[in-house]
């Protein structure tokens, strides 16, 4: 998958699906590769899941992505229904 894609980073988490609307709020897309979270590396979607859980409320979010080899960032913020 690492050929096929261009991807340089060996850890991560590649998106395999994704709403339209996750997209539009985010920037992140089918294929990219995130591997890394508010500066902590990730390994498995499981992490990735597991820190976006932690920190839905408590402010910005800043993903690391790679795609087609290239290397991005984008912040957004989850908020939770009270």
């Amino acid at each position: 998958i690492r050929v096929e894609r261009g991807l340089r980073n060996d850890r991560g988490a590649l998106i395999v699906s994704i709403s339209d609307y996750v997209t539009q709020r985010t920037g992140l897309m089918q294929g990219d590769l995130i591997f890394a979270i508010n500066r902590q590396r990730v390994a498995s979607a499981d992490e990735v899941a597991e820190l976006l859980a932690y920190s839905a409320g408590r402010g910005g979010i800043l993903v690391y992505y790679e795609r087609d080899g290239y290397q991005g960032r984008t912040s957004f913020r989850i908020t939770t229904g009270g």
